[in-house]
C-alpha cells in the first residue's frame, strides 16, 4: 500500500492536471455509449431510481465497459494508470508465474486487471486456454 501511494504521488506530479480534470468527461462519454439512456437520466447519481442504478451497475460490471474505461484512463493519464493498474498487473502476473509448477491456479482480481495480467502472462510464455465457464 505504501509503495502504491508513493507511486500515485509521483504520478500526480508528472500529470497535467487539466488532463486529469478532463478525464471525467471522457469517461462519461464511454458510459453514454454503453448506456444510451444515461443522457436522459437526471445528472446526479443520488437521484437515480432503482432501475437506473441497476442498469448502470450491470453495465459497469461488463468486461467491455471496463476495458473501454481503462483504455481512456490509460490514454489520458498514463502515469496514474501505471501507478494504480499497470504496476499491480505486473506484480500479480509475476506472482502467478512463480506458481507455474502447479497444474491449476485460481486467481481472483478486479475486472480492470484481467487484460493486463493476461497480457503480461502471455509475455512470460503462458498460453490462453478456452473459457470453461461464462
Amino acid at each position: 500500500m505504501d509503495v502504491t501511494l508513493r507511486r500515485i504521488s509521483a504520478a500526480l506530479a508528472k500529470t497535467d492536471l487539466k488532463k486529469l480534470s478532463e478525464l471525467d468527461t471522457k469517461l462519461e462519454v464511454v458510459l453514454q455509449r454503453r448506456v444510451p439512456e444515461l443522457e436522459s437520466w437526471q445528472r446526479s447519481p443520488e437521484t437515480f431510481g432503482a432501475d437506473e442504478l441497476r442498469v448502470m451497475v450491470e453495465t459497469m460490471k461488463t468486461k467491455q465497459t471496463t476495458k473501454d474505461l481503462m483504455d481512456v484512463f490509460k490514454a489520458e493519464v498514463p502515469e496514474i494508470y501505471n501507478a494504480l493498474v499497470g504496476e499491480r498487473d505486473i506484480y500479480m502476473s509475476n506472482g502467478l508465474d512463480s506458481l507455474n509448477q502447479f497444474q491449476t491456479i485460481v486467481a481472483v482480481m478486479g475486472l480492470g486487471h484481467l487484460d493486463g495480467v493476461e497480457s503480461n502472462l502471455r509475455a512470460l510464455g503462458w498460453s490462453k486456454l478456452p473459457n470453461k465457464c461464462s
